[in-house]
Parts: C-alpha cells; sequence; structure tokens
C-alpha cells in the first residue's frame, strides 16, 4: 500500500473531507495527487498532516512496511527518524535503530542510516562530542543534499553549525534566509533566530566581521514575535557588538551590557554569564589591547 493509498484510508475512516484533512498544509488540489498516485508529499508535509489528524506517525508507517509502495523502507525509516528527533524522542529513535539492525536492507544503507541515528541521538542528548569525523561529514552531506529545507532539518543543521566551516555556513544560511527569512512559524523563527545567532558569533570568534555584516542586514529583517523575544534580544547582542566594529560609539557597548542584564532577568542567568564572558573576551578585552 503506498502512501497516497494509505493516507485515503486514514481521511476516510476518519469521515474528513480533503478540504477538512489537510486544513493549511497544503490545498486539496495538491493533495489529492498524492491520493492519486500523481504526486510525492515531503517529509515536512507529511508530518505535519499525521499531527494535525491526530494520527500517531509509528502506527502509520507500521502499517505502510508490508506490500509494494512508491516509497522504499529506507525512506520509511528516514521519515521515522525525522518525526522521532523533531518530538525530541530518544525511545523512538532507538527503536527505529532496532528495525534497522533487523530489516533486509543491504549493508552499505544500514550503515548510512545507523550513522543518521547516532547524530539525531547526539542531538536529542546535546552530545556532539561523541561523534566522530566520519559521522560529523555524514550528517554534513545529508543537510547539504537535502532538495527541500523544512523546520526539521534546519533545526538539525542549527545543532550542527559547528561541524561546517565559515563558508558553509555562510552558504546555507543564504539558503535559510532565502526559503525562511519572511516565515511567519513562531517555531521556524525561533530556529532562524538561533541560526543567526551562531553564525554571527562564529564571525566575531573568527574576527570575520566583514563577512558578518550582511548577515546583521538579514536579522534586522527577521520577524519578531514575543514568544521569542529573548532570541531577538541575544541576536540583537552580537549585532551591536558587530555594529560598535565599524563604528565605535559608546552607546553599542552601553546596549550589549544592557542585553547581557535584560536577558538574565528574563530567567537565562547562566546564558546570560556566558554572553558576558564572551563580551569581555571579544570586546573589552579588544579595547584594552588597542
Amino acid at each position: 500500500m503506498n502512501i497516497g493509498t494509505l493516507l485515503k484510508k486514514y481521511r476516510i475512516r476518519q469521515n474528513k473531507s480533503m478540504k477538512e484533512w489537510v486544513g493549511n498544509v497544503m490545498t486539496p488540489s495538491q493533495y489529492s495527487k498524492v491520493e492519486r498516485g500523481m504526486s510525492q508529499i515531503t517529509t515536512e508535509r507529511l508530518l505535519e498532516l499525521l499531527d494535525r489528524n491526530g494520527i500517531v506517525a509509528s502506527e502509520f508507517f507500521s502499517n505502510n512496511e508490508t506490500g509494494e509502495n512508491n516509497y522504499s523502507l529506507e525512506q520509511q525509516l528516514r521519515y521515522r527518524l525525522v518525526n522521532a528527533y523533531y518530538h525530541n524522542s530518544e525511545a523512538e529513535i532507538n527503536q527505529v535503530k532496532y528495525m534497522i539492525e533487523k530489516s533486509k536492507l543491504p549493508d552499505d544503507t544500514k550503515q548510512n542510516l545507523s550513522m543518521v541515528v547516532k547524530v539525531y541521538l547526539a542531538a536529542v542528548n546535546n552530545d556532539f562530542d561523541s561523534l566522530n569525523s566520519t559521522e560529523k561529514a555524514q550528517i554534513k552531506k545529508e543537510i547539504f543534499e537535502v532538495e527541500n529545507l523544512d523546520k526539521h532539518n534546519i533545526r538539525l543543521y542549527c545543532n550542527t553549525m559547528g561541524f561546517y566551516d565559515l563558508d558553509d555556513n555562510i552558504f546555507m544560511v543564504n539558503r535559510i534566509f532565502d526559503k525562511f527569512g519572511t516565515n511567519t512559524d513562531v517555531e521556524i523563527q525561533g530556529i532562524i533566530l538561533s541560526i543567526f545567532f551562531n553564525l554571527l558569533t562564529i564571525c566575531i570568534e573568527e574576527n570575520k566581521y566583514d563577512d558578518a555584516l550582511p548577515f546583521v542586514r538579514m536579522a534586522e529583517k527577521l520577524p519578531i514575535h514575543y514568544q521569542n523575544l529573548c532570541q531577538h534580544l541575544i541576536l540583537d547582542f552580537d549585532i551591536c557588538i558587530i555594529k560598535y566594529r565599524y563604528d565605535s560609539k559608546s552607546e553599542y557597548l552601553d546596549e550589549c551590557e544592557c542585553l547581557i542584564k535584560a536577558i538574565a532577568y528574563s530567567g537565562l542567568v547562566e546564558y546570560s554569564d556566558e554572553l558576558e564572558k564572551f563580551y569581555l573576551k571579544y570586546v573589552r578585552k579588544s579595547n584594552t589591547n588597542n
């Protein structure tokens, strides 16, 4: 049973029209082509459809793992990995790991998927030091080669930006901004803000201020939502440091210090302490040396 046929089966079971089923995930006409096998559905949209209609992803995929279908077992396992990472579920990732080990996939495919599993586990546990150079290279390849960026793979990229050199990060952030720069989804906004903060921080650490300037201008165009206010303040901290580099006005330093205090008042005391250390190292110290 292919993905479209299975989706149709679930939709009819819930007695929903296509319009009720898809909501704002995609247009009914686009979805109709999926059910008829005339078009494929992206990972992001499939997971959104399942979430929207209260369908447990693991149940859906287990119903689709036998018989002929338009998606290979490898693709189904990748769907489940993305979903598990999205829900921050170490247990689900380990379940997929077990399924990979017991599957009849070719050995090279198993090895590839197993590396991806290890990366997702590291991301969930915030333990990227456990990855070797081959595994880091694999996740870089995974993200670089993806055709349709979605909230799941840009979040993984955000967590693994340290694996990339500056040129690669610049390429990726430009690509992400082109697609999501004006997106109003609060979750996506939060990820984009973190990505920009990471990139500007890397530029400051590597003394690549000229490379940072275009991204300062981009960052200032990002939508502002109250739920992401702290992330905006943190991003503004880096922006002030970079602006001070080109225009040594004391007001930029004053704003950095105010932002550090504001972030502490918001409850992120430890993060505020880290920003203060960063500020002393890359701003105050350089001023003293000069």
